[in-house]
């Protein structure tokens, strides 16, 4: 069948058409895809510019601590450290010796008992309880202890420091609130070794307590200031000298009877007064002066009497007062020619500065013009040292 030419143009036009939109199409949904890979990637390398958003149980659940468990709340808490025991530190009395050294004791003394968990009283605290009770000075034991007991103190404790033999002679004394005690102790140290001896003395004396706090010990120990104070205390104890711990002088009355051995036998009577000074602790150089009653060619005769004498004293024991003395002694009588005699006997002390000597044994010879006296002589005599 035969097609009219313009029919069938009008024919394939429309078919054209269809192919171009098709391609159209095509071409757009290529680009729209590409576009969309694009903006996905241009999505990605940029940074995002809201912060992401997360659901409130989330958050709730990211910002809540932990609540404790019935375990924890249960829990106990640690223990509390007990209260530190009081102590009762009386001031180191300090005889023959710089008072630096006894300043260095006590300093030494209150860290020890605070590193053992106790707590030390002042000194004016200490001075004050003392001074409450009526104790006598320096404090007894019993002082100590009423002290002790009036201030609520579980211990009182108590030093002294001298001097003996160039080495420094350490003392303590500590009362018990419960009744137990005293509890003593003595040392003797060179200076170098006086805080040894002093911590020494005072484990000695003082139980240490089972439940010390270290934290507060290490606190009192590393402080600074105690630090710098100890150091100055040491300084002071190393500098000076030991002192004497004994009185330089004595002054004593005696009384001395004389057994003459001749052949018709004599007795004569002394009595007078001596001053001594002591070179050392043990020896003493004196001089006497008394009133002799006689046997003369007619009866009793009078006359006076002065010597020196030459005494060392011997301890019955270490650090014991009671004492053998030996004595020497060389004078003159008035009137009648020379006196030698020499003694031994026992010295017994009768506190802190008195004594009471007697000479059991003392040959005696008197020197006179006509001829030369034997005699063994018995005394006794009572001492003040000062």
């Amino acid at each position: 069948m035969a097609v009219h030419p313009t029919y069938a143009a009008q024919v394939a036009l429309p078919h054209s058409l269809v192919r171009v939109n098709a391609l159209l199409g095509c071409w757009g949904l290529c680009a729209c895809l590409c576009a969309s890979a694009a903006g996905a990637a241009l999505a990605q390398d940029a940074p995002s510019s809201a912060p992401p958003t997360s659901s409130p149980a989330l958050a709730a659940e990211t910002s809540a601590p932990n609540a404790p468990t019935a375990e924890a709340a249960a829990a106990p808490a640690p223990p509390e450290a007990p209260a530190a025991e009081r102590v009762l530190l009386v001031a180191t009395r300090a005889t023959g010796v710089d008072s630096a050294v006894a300043a260095f004791v006590d300093a030494r003394l209150a860290a020890a008992l605070q590193r053992e968990g106790y707590a030390p009283t002042t000194t004016d605290d200490s001075r004050a309880a003392l001074a409450a009770v009526s104790a006598k000075s320096p404090p007894t034991v019993a002082d100590l202890w009423r002290a002790s007991y009036a201030t609520d103190a579980s211990y009182g404790v108590m030093f002294q420091v001298s001097a003996g033999r160039g080495r420094y002679v350490l003392q303590a004394q500590v009362a018990s609130r419960d009744g137990r005690g005293p509890f003593r102790a003595r040392a003797e140290a060179a200076a170098a070794e006086l805080e040894a001896c002093v911590l020494r003395l005072l484990a000695q004396t003082l139980p240490a307590r089972a439940s010390a706090a270290p934290a507060a010990a290490t606190a009192v120990v590393t402080a600074p200031a105690a630090g710098a104070a100890a150091s100055d205390m040491q300084h002071a104890v190393a500098a000076p000298k030991p002192e004497p711990d004994y009185a330089r002088w004595r002054l004593a009355v005696q009384t001395e009877s004389a057994f003459g051995f001749s052949n018709d036998g004599f007795f004569n009577q002394l009595a007078g007064a001596r001053v001594d000074y002591r070179v050392l602790p043990s020896l003493s150089i004196g001089g006497y002066l008394g009133y002799a009653d006689l046997r003369g060619r007619g009866g009793r005769v009078g006359s006076t009497l002065y010597y020196l004498q030459l005494e060392q004293r011997i301890a019955l024991a270490p650090g014991s007062r009671l004492s053998i003395p030996l004595r020497f002694d060389l004078g003159y009588l008035i009137r009648n020619g020379s006196f030698m005699r020499v003694a031994s006997g026992l010295a017994i002390p009768l506190g802190e500065h008195w004594d009471l000597v007697f000479d059991l044994l003392a040959p005696t010879f008197w020197l006179t013009p006509d001829n030369s006296l034997f005699s063994l002589d018995l005394a006794v005599e009572l001492g003040a040292s000062f």
